[in-house]
Formats: C-alpha cells, sequence, structure tokens
C-alpha cells in the first residue's frame, strides 16, 4: 500500500508547528518592529531592512526539526523510509512554492500598491532581487527556501543516521572546505575578481545556481534515511 498520501496528510494535520510558525510567528513580528521603526524614524530614504532573512532561516531550521519530529513516528506506522521521504519532499515543495508566492504579492504590494506601508519601508521589496520580472523574483524566492530546506532536511538526516558524533564530523570537514575554498579564491582570484563576477550575474543566476546544491542534499538526505534507524 502507497503511503505517501498518508505521510503528507501527516504533516498538514501539524501544519502551524512547521508552516505558520516562519510566517506568523518569526516574520510577522519581524515586519511589525521593522514598520514601527520606520514609523519613528520618518528615514526620507526609505529604512532598508534584512528582516526577510528571518523566514529563510527559520526555513533551514525548520528543515532540522521535522525529521525529528516525524520520521520515527512515520515508520513506527510501517510507512517505508522512501515513502516518507517522497511525502516530505512533496510537502517542502508545496511550502516553499506557497511561500514563494505570497514573498512575490507582498513585494508587489509594498512596490506598487501600498508604497512602502505608508513609511517608507522597503521590507519585501528587496534592490536586486526584486528588480527583475515577476517570474525571476518568484524563482529566487523559491530556489532560496528550497535551499535552505533541503540543507536543514541533510542536516537532519546527518543526525538521524549517526547522531551527535556524524554532525561533528560534517561540521568539522564543512568548515575546513569553506576555509581552504577561500583561501583559494583569494589567493587566486583576489576580492575584486570575486566581487566583479557576482556583479556579472544577475540575482536569478546566482539563485539557479543554488539549485545544484540543493538537489545533493535531497539525493544525501535520501541516501542517509533509507539506512536511519528511529
Amino acid at each position: 500500500m502507497n503511503r505517501v498520501p498518508g505521510i503528507i496528510k501527516m504533516y498538514f494535520q501539524d501544519k502551524q508547528s512547521w508552516m505558520l510558525i516562519p510566517w506568523l510567528w518569526i516574520l510577522l513580528p519581524s515586519f511589525a518592529v521593522n514598520w514601527l521603526i520606520a514609523l519613528l524614524t520618518h528615514s526620507d530614504v526609505g529604512l532598508y531592512t534584512g528582516g526577510l532573512a528571518s523566514l529563510y532561516l527559520s526555513t533551514a531550521a525548520i528543515g532540522m526539526l521535522i525529521v525529528r519530529e516525524t520520521f520515527p513516528f512515520a515508520i513506527g506506522f510501517s510507512a517505508r523510509r522512501s515513502e516518507y521521504f517522497l511525502g516530505t519532499l512533496l510537502v517542502v515543495l508545496l511550502f516553499c512554492t506557497g511561500s514563494a508566492v505570497l514573498l512575490l504579492l507582498l513585494s508587489l504590494i509594498e512596490h506598487s500598491l501600498i508604497r512602502g506601508w505608508g513609511v517608507n519601508l522597503h521590507f519585501f521589496s528587496v534592490p536586486y532581487v526584486s528588480d527583475g520580472p515577476w517570474p525571476g523574483q518568484f524563482w529566487i524566492s523559491f530556489v532560496l527556501l528550497v535551499h535552505l530546506y533541503s540543507l536543514g532536511l541533510m542536516l537532519a538526516s546527518v543526525y538521524q543516521r549517526f547522531r551527535r558524533n556524524g554532525l561533528l564530523i560534517l561540521g568539522v570537514i564543512a568548515l575546513v572546505t569553506i576555509a581552504l575554498t577561500f583561501f583559494a579564491l583569494t589567493s587566486w582570484i583576489g576580492w575584486g575578481g570575486i566581487i566583479a563576477w557576482f556583479a556579472q550575474h544577475t540575482a536569478v543566476d546566482l539563485a539557479s545556481w543554488l539549485a545544484l546544491p540543493a538537489l545533493l542534499y535531497i539525493a544525501i538526505s535520501y541516501l542517509l534515511l533509507r539506512k536511519a534507524t528511529i
């Protein structure tokens, strides 16, 4: 029996814990605080805030939590690991798609309908990211959300398979890899060349590159969860 629909139903029964928290408990308070600051400061150039990053960071955190909360439960009810993973992936893609649509709509409202939310606040409409056409803006948000969600999912899968020691080893490997990469780039290209490379690409181009590691995270997560214990 295919239990993928049951896995999807399982997530939607507890949608408040992992779907609504990023929006209602994290992003909305961040927006309210920044709106109040913009109201009190009355800046002529507008208040440009990084509060939107709270949504993306919380997405990665929830990606780590959902495996711990749902994997033992689903496997305990005789769901196959492949069914659990497919159901989880479909729900993640649905959440990221819906969130990207909402971010696009809020950006358009902020930029065109209620300009700056009446206080010259730039929260959802971010320069460089929101400069392109609507499909591009949707794609940027969607890929960022999928990337961070799949990163959290991979970290949770590492823990589920190898527990704490696995995360510690992965952390050391990641730090060494990042340090060596930065050393190589700065030695061979220099910061000027790195900045020039980024300047030559649009936000859509850069976001598209993030789709590649996201696919890698998803593949690693699947392989780890196939062997994970509960």
